[in-house]
């Protein structure tokens, strides 16, 4: 495939029941698959037609993923990047059987784990927590601020690392003193 067209908001009365409530964030359109699972329809030939009507596909191969009113939300949850993982898997074919922890932890053992887009949207949701902890886990420790040195915030490495037992700020903000960065995988 050759990437994404996001339709955002979808405008046609026909949309109402897809976007549902202010928590939905999006869906995709899929009335027809190829042998591997992915979209192959319904196809449209631009992007203004998707504001009106059903698209899966375009005639170049992008695919078509309609944005809820509830994206524009909040736009510093991390759970739209997630959703749009999510939405892309069931362009490949993956579908939703169960959602939350406990549909998870049922859904554990059964032949259909494998194909379900809540899965595969929680590995995304922690890869994603490791990326944003990723810069405090870095050389480049930010300031300290409840710690002065010589009238400015310290450095981390300005400190003593047995700060790291004793003051839960020095921890959360020095983690690669403190030894509570993850290891390189």
């Amino acid at each position: 495939r050759r990437g994404f067209i996001y339709v955002y908001p979808p405008s046609s009365v026909r949309f109402k029941n897809e976007c549902g409530d202010e928590n939905t964030l999006g869906f995709v359109v899929r009335e027809g698959s190829d042998a591997r699972g992915q979209t192959t329809a319904p196809i449209c030939t631009s992007r203004d037609e998707a504001f009106e009507r059903p698209c899966g596909i375009d005639q170049f191969d992008r695919l078509f993923v309609y944005l809820c009113r509830g994206w524009g939300s909040d736009a510093e949850d991390p759970a739209r990047v997630t959703a749009l993982f999510h939405l892309a898997l069931h362009h490949a074919g993956v579908r939703d059987y169960t959602y939350g922890v406990d549909g998870l932890e049922a859904l554990k053992a059964h032949a259909n784990a494998v194909d379900n887009t809540a899965n595969y949207e929680y590995y995304a949701r922690a890869v994603l927590d490791e990326a944003m902890a990723a810069p405090m886990c870095s050389n480049g420790q930010p300031p300290v601020s409840t710690y002065r040195c010589g009238g400015r915030a310290c450095l981390c490495e300005e400190l003593s690392a047995s700060l790291c037992d004793i003051d839960a700020a020095f921890r959360d903000a020095c983690r690669v003193m403190c030894g509570s960065c993850p290891s390189a995988l």
